[in-house]
């Protein structure tokens, strides 16, 4: 009789955001395009995992 139980708990939290700037700037003759962003968002998740191979009849 072979009996296995076995537990997992992965737990997982990110934060990201964006955030986007473009403008321009001329200086003298020779025009600029200045781009700049920041990204962010958030995400979490929780999963518990839980396994038996045991007969549950004995």
């Amino acid at each position: 009789m072979d009996r296995q139980r076995r537990y997992r708990d992965y737990e997982s939290h990110d934060l990201v955001g964006t955030a986007k700037l473009r403008g321009w700037l001329t200086t003298g003759a020779i025009e600029h395009q200045i781009l700049a962003g920041v990204e962010v968002s958030r995400f979490e998740q929780d999963w518990l995992q839980l396994r038996s191979n045991v007969d549950d009849d004995t």
